[in-house]
């Protein structure tokens, strides 16, 4: 269990005192500049410090994403322990990153074509009204 001196406790597999000195300490997320109430997407939630910051100090409704399935027991406990505003939700991917490129490449190619068919049309009759 570690106590933060926000007075913010959470439990995090050993070897994070880094991470709890930029997110605690360092304020690297600078959570004061999020405006009160605000909608938060955590990328890579780890253990949820960051977003247990975001809805704790900011009052703000936190969706969790961890795509490592072995922190997503912690990331709830933690997470019911304070009874805030967070969705935690595994993306089980760890592991097969390869995979994911295979698939988004294709279609990214695919949106980069149409997107330089989208240029060239601007720069003809057929779409120079689109530019100002």
């Amino acid at each position: 269990m570690i106590l933060t001196r926000n007075g913010i406790t959470f439990d995090a597999p050993a070897g994070t005192e880094d991470i709890v000195h930029e997110v605690f300490d360092e304020d690297v997320y600078r959570v004061g500049t999020i405006p009160r109430g605000s909608v938060v997407v955590d990328i890579g939630a780890h253990v949820g410090m960051f977003a247990l910051r975001c809805a704790l100090e900011r009052g703000c409704t936190v969706t969790c994403f961890e795509p490592h399935p072995d922190n997503l027991p912690t990331l709830r406990a933690n997470v019911e322990r304070h009874g805030v505003k967070v969705v935690p939700a595994a993306v089980g991917l760890d592991g097969e990153e390869g995979e994911l490129f295979r698939r988004v490449f294709g279609w990214s190619i695919l949106l980069l074509l149409v997107m330089c068919v989208l240029v060239y049309l601007q720069s003809t009759a057929v779409l120079s009204w689109m530019v100002v």
